[in-house]
């Protein structure tokens, strides 16, 4: 099996070994990966993605839509699987704003995947708890470009005012000062892509 966690065989139908975390993705696509088989050029490009998920899935030579389709999936998935690893290894494992583990801690990207600077490295990633992960999605709370964890008033203001701001100096009281840093400086967060992170989540200096 690849280290990715995808490998394929040329030998049909026993042609596709995964890890246990991508069976749904496996599932999802069962009949086209299988598939894959009647053509060695659509089997070479699924290859191509089990051993290197960065590769430019435009630019490789399929021969139909639903093939390309499943290998943009499987490319997905497997860059999300890599980079989860790598930034909650630079991290230990623990929260970057609280320290928690517990093996509740998510990777988080700085600028979100849908933008087009968006990049699948750790130095575009937070290892985050599962309530640090949300609120920081939902621009409650953020890291700044000199490290420093920040609450967004305007954000905990509003959830008084609607009356679902109980907690929120308990949850200010969780926070560290600053981050923690990996010990690696190029897995520590681009200062460039914090700010645009922030500025994508509508934070203001």
């Amino acid at each position: 099996m690849a280290s990715t966690g995808f490998a394929f065989a040329e030998k049909w139908p026993e042609s596709v070994a995964f890890r246990p975390d991508f069976f749904a993705q496996y599932v999802r696509d069962l009949e086209t990966l299988h598939d894959f088989g009647q053509s060695s050029q659509d089997f070479a490009a699924l290859e191509a993605v089990a051993q290197e998920p960065e590769v430019n899935t435009t630019e490789l030579p399929l021969t139909n839509q639903q093939r390309r389709v499943a290998v943009t999936s499987v490319s997905r998935k497997l860059r999300d699987a890599k980079f989860r690893k790598n930034v909650l290894t630079a991290y230990s494992y623990r929260c970057a704003v609280c320290g928690v583990a517990l093996n509740l801690t998510d990777a988080a990207h700085i600028v979100p995947v849908p933008h087009q600077n968006s990049v699948d490295k750790t130095y575009n990633g937070l290892a985050l708890c599962a309530l640090h992960h949300r609120a920081y999605d939902q621009s409650l709370v953020t890291v700044w470009d000199d490290y420093t964890v920040r609450v967004s008033e305007v954000e905990a203001a509003y959830l008084k005012a609607i009356a679902r701001g109980d907690g929120i100096e308990a949850f200010r009281l969780g926070l560290y000062p600053s981050i923690l840093l990996p010990p690696v400086i190029s897995d520590r967060p681009s200062i460039e892509f914090v700010k645009l992170g922030n500025s994508i989540r509508g934070w203001n200096a």
